[in-house]
């Protein structure tokens, strides 16, 4: 009636994979309190094995961090689902993170895709920890986010995140 679209759902919602090969670990388990506490929303982490970062889910890169250790993409849902490598991993000033060729704001990506390289001797050696957080930083507007399947594949949900 006024020319604007609702965002349709995907059946079964937004469903978010595992970035990095490695063992899905519990966000109390990360040893920083603003994820360990679910402060930026729910979600899970991953103790890496891999190198290469991915989406965890479809949709628009909405940032990425200078220092590459960070970034962020919005579904067509809406939802918004924050990646972070590491912990205190600012420090390193972009030393052990490399930034796949093309990867930028406003890049649309695929589950699975590689955005970010890492180096993890580097990150074991000078951080706290090499935990890779997954946030969905907006879950308190509207959704619906399940508990972490931890015992998930590769190419598995982890979480589905729906509308409330």
């Amino acid at each position: 009636m006024f020319g604007w679209k609702k965002k349709t759902q995907p059946a079964g919602g937004d469903d978010l994979i595992s970035p990095v090969d490695g063992q899905l670990i519990e966000l109390a388990a990360v040893p920083d309190p603003l994820f360990s506490s679910g402060k930026l929303g729910p979600g899970f982490a991953v103790e890496p094995h891999g190198t290469t970062v991915a989406a965890p889910v479809a949709g628009e890169i909405m940032l990425v961090a200078d220092t590459a250790h960070a970034f962020a993409i919005t579904t067509q849902l809406g939802v918004e689902v924050l990646v972070h490598i590491g912990v205190d991993t600012v420090s390193l000033n972009g030393r052990g993170f490399h930034v796949v060729e093309g990867i930028r704001a406003g890049v649309r990506v695929s589950a699975g895709e590689a955005i970010v390289e890492i180096d993890l001797d580097t990150l074991r050696t000078q951080a706290p920890s090499s935990a890779v957080v997954v946030a969905v930083t907006n879950a308190a507007k509207g959704f619906d986010v399940s508990a972490p399947n931890l015992s998930a594949g590769p190419g598995e949900a982890v979480l589905t995140v729906r509308e409330a």
